[in-house]
This record gives structure tokens, C-alpha cells and sequence, in this order.
């Protein structure tokens, strides 16, 4: 295949538009369409090749395998020991943990389908995580297995019409992951979801190699091509529903650029400035994103100030061009064996990274789980965690006191275990992440299939455990109201009657993370920290209906002195993110509400 100027420059603008998007989403919200850009090329690039060494008989797997490897496996591999080396430093213990998972992952070429799983509700956030891009790389590995025996097995005629099938059919096939199964996460970074931008790559190298489409025709064809390709980075959002049929107008609007080589548009893609950052693209890829994510862990915040986006600019650019001279280049001129050597040693490497990273960050004094983790205990019962119901406080008493709620619920386990040791009474606690499981909310009520699945699994074993029970005490964060919630808890209220329901206030929240502004765990005053708080009520339509309920009870906390410095007791930090308490908080915020939910406990006659 003929080398082509212009697709070097759908390289450029493929990275630009995901450096701005993942710069600030706000400035370009359908950045991300950069992505699905590189995946047409990849298809339309890689088949060309393909297909070329197969009508001249010279195709061998293992020498295509292995030049694809030796494209993507040392700067990727330089990429991830680089990050894993500045995760020791910057992240915190916790975090370390969910890294080490998503390395292992990386270097497998599978982080795709671990990322679709992760739960990211505690720790680092996604926008925070340095290894979350891989995924792509992930998706074009694969893929990179599967195209070459498609393209050896069918022939000719049948092809085409195989192509076009899969192409069809991974489109289908998105459309109802996300509409109709609501699989959202999960469909994002599937293989077959994204294979139809692959195929359609394909497709348009196979129709190019059968037709001859005139100047005139290029350059009308040229000019829809670069308005499906750009209208789209405007009107798309995160909240569009993607991939699927969403995603193919603007990798048709790649396609018809691929197809209209002379035109005017795609000279003015082949201009030496383009070819330069298309040249670097997967470089900058590569690098971008870590920048930014560890940038935006070390600040807690995900706002880049202009200044230091320009900094970060210069940074990446640096470590790309030493990424593609240095890295890239140097191991692409390097015999097989050699390469091979290499490559085993810096997998070896990352390996020891793999089972050391935990241990060397732990030793290199980052904040305990303590005061850095949502709480050393309770995971056992909590969410995807779940393995059993837990029994907190005096584990030798009766035990009649159940405990349901969310997130806020697992980081109020220390303030149950604390208050129940000292006034010998147990609880027993299922807590779930966001969706507290109380029974009776229907499937329809949740946008990720998976969810639901998770919730209904925990609902069930909670509505075994409310028979048992006869007092049931629930905490949730009323920051963000689930739908139906409401009326699921006041059914299950008026359904047993015979039984006490414990309503606890929610405790404040932040804007910011204070372990991260502070870089540990007690106050760094020459951070000069100040704290936007939230206290979410109870919504007074629910309020009004609770008290209306003679077996309900509303205990009201929101005026604990524990909170009076938020986010500090005596100099040390409550909480261990802007959302939830740390456990050295739910334990000073116990032992300051005891009196209060003890009395509140004596109302309903349990002691």
C-alpha cells in the first residue's frame, strides 16, 4: 500500500480531538470520537497490509503477529513502567491496590474487560486513573488476532458479504447492550461492540481496491466526510448513547476521507504540520492521558487551570518524542531476537512491579487505611465485595438490629461497631453502593442492567434478614436521591408493621478530597486548605411521610459537634475522599452521637 500523507494527518486530528476532550471535556464534549477515528484507520491500515501479503503469498501469522507487536509493545511497556513508577509516589495505599489490578490487566492487552467491571465508587476515580486509556489498546490487540484469520479463511466475493455481516451485526449488537440489556459500562469497552469501526475500515480498503472514484466526486465526498467526522465532536457528549449506530457517522465520515485520497481536504490533511503530530500520535496517546490523570489525582480536582495545561502540553510532547525516537524507533530497527530479548525483560520488570508495587509504596510512609480507606472492615458484606452478612458490636449479644444502606452506610460500620461494643447490643449490615438494598425496587428503575442484577441479589438476602430482625436502621446519602427509593422504603415500612425503622440523618460532605490537598492525614497548614461543605436533609416530602408512620423514627445528627473544624478532628483528617468518612471519623463521629442513638434505640424498647 501505497504510504499516505493525509492519513498521518486523520492520525493528528484523531489525537487532538481526544487530547482536548480528556484536557476538558467542556472545551470539545465528542473528543472521545478520536478513538473510534483510530479504530477505521487501524481496520482500513492493517487489512491493506493483510491482504497485500496474501494475494503475493507471502503472509505468515507469526510475522505479522510479531510485527504488530514490536509496533505497539515498547513504548506501551516504557508507558507502563514509567507510571508505575510515579504511582509509588503519588498514589495512596489504597489506590495502589486497584492500580496493581489494572496493571496486571494492561500488560495482558485485557484492561479492557477489567475496566469494564471496575468499581471505581471508592479510591481513585476514572478521570484520576493513569492506565484507563489502555483500553483502546486493549480493544485493537484483540482485534489484531481475530482480522487476519478472517481475511486468510474468506476469500473474494464471500468477504465482503462477511464483513459487511459483522460489521451489521456488531452495530445490532451494541444497540441493544446499551437500549435494551442497559449493559452502558460494559458495551463501551467490548470488543464486539467496537469491531463494526474495525470492519468498516475494512470495508472501505476492499471498495477502494474495486473502484475509482473521480476528482470531482472526491472532493464533494471529502467535504461530507469531514462534516460527519467534526459535527459530531460537537453535538456528542458522554451522555450520547455510544457506541453503536451513534458511532458509525462520524467512522463513515472517516471512511469517505479514506476513500477520497486526492482530494482538496485530504491535502490539506497531508501538510507537513499534521504528518509531524500523526507521526508522534501514537506517542502522545500514549502519554497524555497518564499526565493528566496523576495530575489530577495529586491536585484532587479535575479542572486543569490554563497554566498548568500549558506545562503539562510541554510535557507530553517531550516524553513523546522521546517515546518515539528513544523507544519506538530504536526497537522497531532491532533484529527479531533481540526485540524478543527485550521484551521479556521489561516484562519480567513489570512483573516484580506486579507483586511489589503494594509493599514498596506501603513502606515508602503513605497515610494507613485508616485514615486513607472508606473503613477496614465491612467489605464483606458490601456490594460486588459481598460474601456474608456481618455481625458488628457486642457479637456475643442478642442480635435483633438490622442495618441497610449505601455507601454512607459501609463507612458508619466503625460508628456501629463502636457504639454496639460499648452498650452490648450487635447489628447485623448489608450495605451496597449507591443503591441501598432495600427490597422492592423493579429493574426498570436502573440504567446499568448490572446494577440492578447486584441490588436484586443483595435485596434478597436483606429481605430474609428483615424477617429476622425487628429493628431495621437505615443509612444513605441523600445527596443524590435514587428513583423510587421513597416509595420502596415506605412500603417496606408499612408492610411490617410490627417492626422499629431507624432513619439516620446523612453526615456533611466536601468539595474537595482532604487526605489528597493535604498529602496525608493530619493538616498541612501551609496548604491553606478551605472546604466547600454539604449536608443533605432528608427531602421533606419524605420526612413528613416518615414521622405520619408510627413504627418509623427520624434520628437527627446533623448537629454533632464532631464537624464543628470539618474536614479535621484535633488536626487530623475525618475523612478519606470529599464524600465519605475515613474510619478514625466514623469512630470520633460515634463516640460524639452515642448518647443520641442509644436513646433513640431505648424509644423502641431495645434495651
Amino acid at each position: 500500500m501505497q504510504f499516505r500523507f493525509d492519513i498521518q494527518g486523520l492520525r493528528a486530528l484523531a489525537v487532538i480531538f481526544v487530547f482536548i476532550f480528556h484536557m476538558n471535556h467542556a472545551l470539545l464534549p465528542g473528543g472521545f470520537l478520536g478513538v473510534d477515528i483510530f479504530f477505521v484507520l487501524s481496520g482500513y491500515l492493517i487489512s491493506g497490509i493483510v491482504l497485500k501479503q496474501i494475494n503475493n503469498k507471502e503472509f505468515s501469522f507469526i510475522n505479522f503477529y510479531q510485527s504488530r507487536f514490536k509496533r505497539i509493545l515498547p513504548a506501551y511497556y516504557f508507558l507502563l513502567f514509567s507510571v508505575s513508577i510515579a504511582v509509588v509516589f503519588i498514589y495512596f495505599n489504597q489506590d495502589v491496590k486497584f492500580f496493581r489490578k489494572g496493571l496486571f490487566y494492561s500488560v495482558l492487552f485485557n484492561s479492557n474487560n477489567y475496566f469494564a467491571s471496575l468499581d471505581t465508587y471508592f479510591g481513585a476515580q476514572n478521570s484520576e486513573n493513569p492506565l484507563l486509556h489502555t483500553w483502546t489498546l486493549a480493544v485493537e490487540m484483540q482485534f489484531y488476532f481475530i482480522l487476519p484469520i478472517l481475511l486468510w479463511i474468506f476469500r473474494k466475493k464471500a468477504l465482503v458479504w462477511v464483513i459487511v455481516l459483522l460489521t451489521i451485526a456488531s452495530v445490532v449488537y451494541a444497540q441493544m447492550q446499551i437500549v435494551y440489556a442497559k449493559q452502558v459500562v460494559s458495551t463501551y469497552y467490548s470488543l464486539p461492540a467496537r469491531s463494526g469501526e474495525f470492519f468498516l475500515g475494512v470495508l472501505i480498503l476492499l471498495y477502494q481496491q474495486k473502484n475509482k472514484i473521480s476528482l470531482k466526486w472526491q472532493n464533494i465526498l471529502s467535504v461530507i466526510g469531514i462534516l460527519l467526522v467534526v459535527v459530531p465532536l460537537f453535538l456528542y457528549s458522554e451522555k450520547t448513547i455510544f457506541p453503536g449506530i451513534t458511532a458509525m457517522i462520524p467512522c463513515l465520515g472517516t471512511g469517505l476521507l479514506l476513500l477520497t485520497y486526492e482530494s482538496q481536504i485530504n491535502k490539506f490533511l497531508s501538510h507537513k504540520s499534521f504528518v509531524f503530530i500523526g507521526k508522534l500520535s501514537y506517542s502522545i496517546y500514549l502519554w497524555h492521558w497518564p499526565f493528566m490523570a496523576l495530575y489530577r489525582y495529586k491536585n484532587a480536582q479535575y479542572e486543569i487551570p490554563f497554566a498548568d495545561g500549558v506545562i503539562l502540553t510541554v510535557l507530553i510532547l517531550l516524553f513523546s518524542c522521546f517515546s518515539y525516537y528513544f523507544v519506538e524507533e530504536f526497537w522497531r530497527r532491532k533484529k527479531n531476537k533481540y526485540f524478543w530479548m527485550g521484551a521479556v525483560g521489561i516484562t519480567a520488570v513489570l512483573a516484580g512491579f506486579v507483586l511489589l508495587i503494594v509493599p514498596v509504596n506501603e513502606k515508602l510512609g503513605t497515610t494507613p487505611a485508616y485514615y486513607s480507606s472508606s473503613s477496614v472492615m465491612g467489605f464483606e458484606s458490601h456490594g460486588k465485595y459481598f460474601e456474608k452478612v456481618e455481625t458488628l458490636g457486642d457479637v456475643n449479644a442478642k442480635n435483633n438490629i438490622l442495618m441497610l444502606g449505601d455507601s454512607h452506610g459501609l463507612v458508619m460500620k466503625p460508628f456501629l461497631n463502636y457504639i454496639g461494643s460499648r452498650n452490648n447490643f450487635s447489628i447485623t449490615t448489608i450495605t451496597n453502593d449507591t443503591y441501598p438494598p432495600v427490597p422492592g425496587i423493579d429493574e426498570i428503575q436502573f440504567v446499568e442492567n448490572s446494577n440492578y442484577l447486584l441490588y436484586k441479589k443483595l435485596a434478597d438476602i436483606a429481605a430474609k434478614e428483615i424477617e429476622k430482625h425487628d429493628y431495621i436502621v437505615i443509612i444513605k446519602s441523600w445527596k443524590l436521591e435514587f428513583p423510587y427509593f421513597n416509595s420502596a422504603l415506605e412500603k417496606l415500612i408499612r408492610q411490617y408493621p410490627e417492626k422499629g425503622f431507624l432513619i439516620l440523618s446523612d453526615f456533611p460532605t466536601l468539595n474537595k478530597n482532604p487526605i489528597r490537598v493535604n498529602g496525608g492525614a493530619f493538616r498541612n497548614r501551609s496548604k491553606n486548605a478551605e472546604f466547600m461543605t454539604f449536608l443533605a436533609e432528608i427531602p421533606q416530602n419524605v420526612q413528613k411521610e416518615l414521622k405520619s408512620l408510627p413504627n418509623a423514627q427520624i434520628l437527627d445528627l446533623t448537629d454533632s459537634k464532631v464537624f464543628k473544624d470539618i474536614p479535621y478532628f484535633n488536626d487530623t483528617v475525618m475523612y478519606y475522599d470529599e464524600n465519605h468518612l475515613n474510619q478514625f471519623g466514623s469512630e470520633k463521629y460515634a463516640k460524639e452521637a452515642e448518647t443520641k442513638f442509644t436513646e433513640a434505640l431505648k424509644q423502641f424498647k431495645l434495651n
